[in-house]
């Protein structure tokens, strides 16, 4: 199949949208090129797959106050913004009981919006305690 001969060059990046641009926060994380298309994506290329999925498992990722919508690139990816069918967010438990603020009881509150992704560590560690 064509679409896999070459697949190997891409399997280290991820394509993403968004206003503004995080070149300087993930160069640390290994982000080694950044290249667009005509349609508004960005494709950021590390060093290696396992940076690539640092950076992705450490998101949801926010750059001036917007979402970047981030994915691992696929040999059959398609750059339409259309076909997005989940989007990961951050949601604010404000007043949650402090005898909850535990990863299981964070997780069956949070499951209720959605599938919890992961959790700030100002949360974990109770040294923010406005909100959960």
């Amino acid at each position: 199949d064509m679409l896999l001969d070459n697949a190997d060059q891409w399997n280290r990046c991820m394509v993403g949208f968004f206003p503004g641009f995080p070149s300087r926060v993930w160069r640390q994380c290994g982000l080694e090129n950044v290249s667009t298309t005509s349609n508004g994506f960005m494709i950021f290329q590390f060093t290696t797959a396992a940076e690539m999925h640092t950076v992705l498992e450490k998101g949801p990722w926010m750059f001036g106050g917007k979402n970047i919508v981030l994915q691992q690139w696929h040999p059959r990816f398609q750059f339409d913004k259309n076909n997005i069918s989940t989007l990961p967010i951050w949601v604010r438990l404000h007043d949650f009981p402090f005898p909850l603020w535990s990863k299981s009881r964070l997780s069956m509150a949070t499951s209720m919006v959605g599938r919890p992704l992961s959790c700030d560590e100002s949360t974990y560690t109770c040294t923010r305690l406005d909100y959960a």
